[in-house]
């Protein structure tokens, strides 16, 4: 098996170090696209495996869901996401989080595409990325 950003992610022990993703197909973009040694993962917990955005759903819906977001990430050329983890990105210098996902956000609808294909995403993403951890 080829190493890829995901297997390069730290274990998530906690602290105000790190940004919790929304769990958007975006975060998972932005968490591809961090510099190397600034993702984590934690296991989600089995109670919490059948959920999104905090509300059960059902084994079906969430296979599709994640199918989705697969699908997503391999248009952008991205594989696919383990799934039963909760991802995390390492706080750039004293960043609040909702500052964080304003800048990487803005950085890829300021350039959206006409077509919105994801692929086209990550050169604006990986940009304000960089920028943001240039700073540490």
């Amino acid at each position: 098996m080829n190493e890829t950003q995901w297997d390069s992610a730290e274990e998530y022990l906690g602290g105000a170090d790190w940004i919790p993703m929304r769990g958007i197909d975006l975060d998972f973009l932005i968490v591809y696209q961090a510099p190397t040694g600034n993702i984590a993962r934690a296991p989600l917990p089995p109670e919490q495996r059948r959920q999104r955005s905090g509300a059960p759903i059902s084994r079906s819906d969430l296979e599709m869901t994640d199918d989705d977001t697969d699908q997503y990430l391999a248009t952008a050329g991205v594989p696919p996401v383990p799934r039963n983890y909760r991802w995390y990105v390492r706080r750039p210098q004293g960043m609040a989080d909702e500052d964080f996902f304003r800048l990487v956000d803005a950085a890829v609808y300021d350039n959206w595409p006409d077509d919105n294909m994801p692929n086209h995403h990550l050169v604006p993403l990986g940009r304000a990325l960089a920028e943001l951890y240039s700073h540490r």
